[in-house]
C-alpha cells in the first residue's frame, strides 16, 4: 500500500515536530506525541485530512480521576478528615518528595517524602500530624519503674525548658503542686529527655508546632523495687495512677483538654535475681495491660496507652540474660510494649549500676525518638531486632530486620567487645569464633571448625563478654548497630541515636540441604 492512502499511527517527540508533518500524512491517521516539554501537549491526536485534533480520551487522566474517587471515597469511609477543596493529588514535588507516580501535569500521586520518612499517596492511609490520638491539647508521659527511673545518684543537667513541656512545681518525682515548666531539679531523670526529644523530633521531622506537642512529664518509679513491689494492687501503683489523676485536674483546670500517649517503664535490675524469665515476661505483659485499663478509666480517653521499654544490662553474664531475654520477648510479640534500646552503651556511674547524667538524658532521648514515632507519626518504633540464624558448614548468618541500612560493628562509640559481642554455643559449649563481618542486613560468623550436624546450636549476643572499659555489674555487651543518623546534643556533646541491636539468643537452623 502506498503511503497516500495507508492510515496508521506515527510518533512524534514534540507538537511541533507533529504539525509540521501532518500535511505528509494521509487523513485518519493518529498521531502521539510524547515528549513535549509542554506536558499537556503529549498525547494523542486525530489527523483528519485538515485538522489535527486531541483526542478527548486520556487514559491516564481517566485513571487519574478513577484513583481520586477511591481515595476521596475512602476518606469518608475511614472518616479521615479532608480540608475543604483539598485534592490529594497536587501534591508539588519539592527537594524532600521523591515521586515514584504522577498525574499528567507532574502532580505526585504516589511517592515518598524524605523529611517525614514515610511513603504517601492516593489510598494510603495518610499520617497527619498530631500529637495523640485523642489529639488533646496537653499529652502526658508517665515514667514508672526503678531506680534508673527516677536518676538514681546523678546531678541535675536539664535546668531550662526550651518548649512548652510542663511537670507538677514540687519536682518531676513528686505528683503534687501546680504546673510548671519541665525541668530536672536535684537529679537527672528521663523525663526531661523524653518529652524534649518528643516534642524537637516532632518539630523537625513533621512540622509539628511546638504548641501542638505540650507534654506533662513526672516519674512514679521507686528505687530497688522489684516488678512485684509496682504491679497493681500495690501503693507504689496507686502513687503512679494518682500522677496520672493529679496531672489531668491541674491541665483541665486550666480549660485544655488532656489525654496520656505513653507510659515509660524502667525497671529490670532488681529482678536478676529468683525470678524465671517466664514469670518476669508473665508480669510485665500484665502489668502493661493494666497500666493501659487504668490510665483510660481516669482520663477518659479512646487511644490505648503504650508501654516503652529498655534492655537492662547488669548481671547478663551471671544469669544467662533472663531479664534481658524477656524484655526482648516483650518488646517484640506484644502490641502494646515496645522495646526501644538496650541500654550497654550508656555510660554508668562508678557503682556499676546505675547510669550517669549523660546515661540518663542520653536513655531519654531514645525513649523520645520512640515516643515522636508512636504517637506524632502513628507508627510502632523503629528497631534493630534479630530474625533468624542458620548454620551451614562452619558459617553461621544471622538475619536481622534493620532500619537504617546497613549494619556496622561499631568500636568507636563504645569500645570493641570480644567477638564483638557475638557468642555461639555448640551443645552447650562455647565455640571458637574465627571471624564476624557484617553485610547489609546480615551478620556472618565464621567458627574455626564446623560442628556436628546433629549438635545443637546456640547464636548469642550482648550475653557473654562485657568490653574492657565499661562500667556495668557482671554486664555484657555489644558492637552491633545500624546507620541512623539521628543525633541530640547532651550537655557534654552530640550523641548519635543508632539503633543498637539488643541481647538475644537464637537457635540455628541447619542450612545445609
Amino acid at each position: 500500500l502506498s503511503a497516500t492512502t495507508y492510515a496508521g499511527h506515527k510518533g512524534y517527540a514534540t507538537l511541533a515536530a507533529a504539525q509540521a508533518a501532518q500535511a505528509s500524512l494521509p487523513a485518519n491517521t493518529l498521531v502521539e506525541v510524547t515528549n513535549d516539554t509542554t506536558t499537556a501537549n503529549n498525547g494523542v491526536y486525530l489527523w483528519n485530512g485538515t485538522t489535527l485534533t486531541k483526542s478527548t480520551y486520556d487514559p491516564k487522566t481517566v485513571a487519574v480521576a478513577d484513583a481520586k474517587a477511591y481515595a476521596d471515597s475512602q476518606d469518608a469511609a475511614n472518616n479521615i478528615p479532608v480540608a475543604a477543596g483539598e485534592n490529594l493529588l497536587t501534591v508539588t514535588p519539592t527537594g524532600n518528595i521523591y515521586p515514584i507516580v504522577t498525574d499528567a501535569s507532574g502532580n505526585v500521586i504516589f511517592g515518598y517524602d524524605s523529611s517525614k520518612d514515610e511513603l504517601f499517596g492516593v489510598g494510603l492511609a495518610r499520617n497527619i500530624p498530631q500529637t495523640s490520638t485523642d489529639n488533646t491539647d496537653v499529652q502526658q508521659t508517665i515514667v514508672y519503674g526503678q531506680s534508673l527511673s527516677i536518676g538514681q545518684n546523678s546531678t541535675a543537667i536539664s535546668l531550662n525548658q526550651p518548649y512548652d513541656n510542663m511537670t507538677f512545681s514540687g519536682g518531676v518525682k513528686t505528683n503534687t503542686g501546680t504546673i510548671v515548666p519541665l525541668v530536672e531539679t536535684t537529679v537527672e531523670t528521663p523525663c526531661s529527655a523524653i518529652a524534649n526529644t518528643a516534642t524537637l523530633f516532632a518539630m523537625q521531622k513533621s512540622g509539628v508546632s511546638q504548641k501542638k506537642t505540650k507534654i506533662f512529664a513526672s516519674t512514679a518509679g521507686v528505687g530497688g523495687a522489684p516488678i512485684d513491689s509496682l504491679k497493681k494492687g500495690t501503693s507504689y501503683y496507686t502513687t503512679m495512677l494518682q500522677h496520672v489523676t493529679n496531672a489531668k485536674n491541674l491541665v483541665t483546670a486550666t480549660g485544655q483538654t488532656f489525654s496520656t500517649n505513653t507510659h515509660v517503664y524502667i525497671q529490670g535490675e532488681q529482678d536478676t535475681g529468683g525470678i524465671t524469665q517466664a514469670a518476669y515476661l508473665a508480669k510485665l505483659r500484665q502489668l502493661a495491660s493494666d497500666v493501659n485499663t487504668d490510665i483510660k478509666s481516669i482520663t477518659g480517653q479512646s487511644s490505648n496507652v503504650p508501654t516503652l521499654i529498655h534492655q537492662v544490662a547488669i548481671n547478663a553474664a551471671t544469669t544467662d540474660g533472663k531479664i534481658q531475654k524477656a524484655q526482648l520477648d516483650a518488646g517484640t510479640n506484644n502490641s502494646s510494649i515496645y522495646l526501644v534500646t538496650p541500654i550497654y552503651i550508656m555510660p554508668h556511674h562508678s557503682d556499676k549500676v546505675h547510669l550517669t547524667e549523660v546515661g540518663y538524658k542520653w536513655m531519654g532521648a531514645y525513649f523520645g525518638r520512640a515516643q515522636y514515632e508512636l504517637v506524632t507519626k502513628g507508627i510502632e518504633p523503629k528497631r534493630l531486632l534479630p530474625i533468624s540464624a542458620s548454620i551451614a558448614n562452619a558459617t553461621v548468618t544471622i538475619n536481622f530486620s534493620v532500619p537504617d541500612l546497613p549494619l556496622a560493628l561499631d568500636t568507636t562509640t563504645i569500645p570493641q567487645t570480644q567477638d564483638y559481642g557475638f557468642a555461639v554455643k555448640v551443645d552447650g559449649v562455647a565455640a571458637t569464633i574465627q571471624s564476624v563481618s557484617v553485610n547489609s542486613d546480615k551478620v556472618t560468623i565464621v567458627l574455626a571448625s564446623a560442628p556436628a550436624t546433629s549438635s545443637v546450636i546456640k547464636v548469642r549476643y550482648a550475653l557473654d563478654y562485657l568490653a574492657t572499659g565499661l562500667n556495668i555489674a557482671n554486664g555484657a555487651s555489644g558492637n552491633l548497630r545500624d546507620s541512623n543518623a539521628d543525633t541530640v546534643y547532651i550537655h557534654d556533646g552530640t550523641k548519635t541515636l543508632y539503633h543498637w541491636c539488643p541481647a538475644f539468643e537464637l537457635t540455628a537452623t541447619n542450612g545445609v540441604i
